[in-house]
């Protein structure tokens, strides 16, 4: 029995490419009691599980929507199912992009309500339109 996660992680160890997590060229099975484990772990099955998520029906649509109504603030979750690189960030910090660790949700909270009420920075073509 081989998961996608057993194929990727053979992969990286054989010395294939760290970032790749296809498994087109081998097959995954999965048998018996293994199969309800392996999708209670699947990161697509966990989304749904791990968030509130609501459906409203009208006659026209169905609407799906992350959330619940009243709520003032959403959280949503989302694992990485094991295949998680770091070669993304690891480019980000090459290139000198600041990356903060450890920010605590208050700061993002205080941040992004920062960021609601700033003037936006245009360019100044741009800018000199919105202000005519």
């Amino acid at each position: 029995m081989k998961s996608r996660r057993e194929v990727i992680a053979r992969r990286r160890k054989d010395g294939q490419s760290a970032t790749d997590t296809t498994h087109t060229k081998e097959t995954v099975s999965i048998e018996g009691a293994a199969l309800k484990m392996a999708i209670a772990r699947a990161p697509s099955y966990r989304f749904f599980w791990d968030n509130d998520i609501t459906f409203q029906r009208t006659q026209e649509l169905t609407t799906m929507a992350l959330g619940t109504a009243g709520e003032d603030q959403i959280e949503i979750k989302k694992t990485a199912g094991g295949r998680y690189h770091e070669a993304f960030l690891l480019k980000l910090r090459d290139d000198k992009f600041q990356i903060e660790d450890g920010l605590p949700d208050q700061e993002l909270t205080r941040r992004f309500d920062d960021f609601l009420t700033r003037e936006a920075k245009l360019p100044k073509k741009l800018a000199a339109k919105r202000g005519q």
